[in-house]
């Protein structure tokens, strides 16, 4: 790796959702928050707290590891 080299997050929010057959919209239901914050989260407009990540990770039936991917460029 490069000293140039950046690190680029990517959020699998989404794919682990659609994996388990959900909608944004029932994710949200089931994790008390709004469809518009779960697609936030999706499109990395913000980053979920640790204690977010859990409840939805918990969820999803996964670990937070599996909602974030780090990537080296």
């Amino acid at each position: 790796m490069s000293a140039t080299a950046a690190i680029v997050c990517r959020c699998l929010l989404q794919d682990i959702r659609k994996s388990r057959g959900l909608t944004q919209q029932q994710l949200a239901d089931r994790v008390g928050m709004t469809k518009s914050t779960i697609s936030d989260y999706e499109n990395l407009r913000y980053i979920m707290l640790v204690s977010t990540a859990k409840v939805i990770a918990d969820e999803l039936n996964c670990r937070i590891d599996d909602l974030y991917a780090w990537d080296y460029e």
